[in-house]
């Protein structure tokens, strides 16, 4: 079974279907946020991981209620960006880092709770095109300058530590 992650709502089947983009689920009338989210400066950056949470319980309750394998398809985090178009960290991505290193612990956590867990995704390997904000976020693991000819790619601090990480083949789960 294939889930992906990226904020803490749970959905439920509702009265009205939703034209919401992923941008704005937090906003649905039949989504539950697990965690309080400031919208201050930006949907996704706010969030503070307080809704990992709810992850490890997310991924025992998918694999005890369907009894299947899950695949981790998408999980990841868009530069930190208190300003809109402005992206301080520039390479060195701590905001990637942490949140990546957060998730996989979670799941970590709940492999040892016996979810059968069969791979995880970092999303995403480069910055690209988004639905909802073109190329104005960056998610890449490779910052990509768009205004190249050959759109030359730069690994980010998060790419050297998820090398390292793939490398060990191991992550502490403290």
């Amino acid at each position: 079974m294939g889930t992906r992650s990226h904020t803490g709502s749970r959905s439920q089947q509702g009265q009205e279907p939703s034209t919401s983009s992923a941008s704005t689920t937090t906003s649905l009338s039949v989504a539950t946020p697990i965690a309080n989210f400031s919208t201050a400066t930006s949907w996704f950056y706010n969030f503070d991981f307080i809704w990992l949470l709810g992850h490890v319980p997310s991924l025992v309750d998918l694999y005890t209620r369907y009894k299947k394998p899950i695949f981790i398809t998408e999980n990841g985090a868009m530069d930190a960006q208190p300003t809109p178009g402005v992206y301080p960290e520039g390479l060195n991505d701590v905001f990637r880092t942490r949140y990546i290193k957060e998730h996989i612990t979670a799941v970590g956590k709940a492999l040892k709770n016996g979810v059968d867990i069969m791979g995880y995704t970092v999303w995403s390997l480069m910055d690209n095109f988004e639905w909802t904000a073109g190329l104005g976020t960056k998610f890449g693991l490779y910052h990509v300058d768009f205004t190249s000819p050959a759109k030359t790619r730069t690994p980010k601090a998060s790419a050297i530590w998820y090398k390292n990480l793939v490398a060990q083949n191991k992550i502490d789960l403290c």
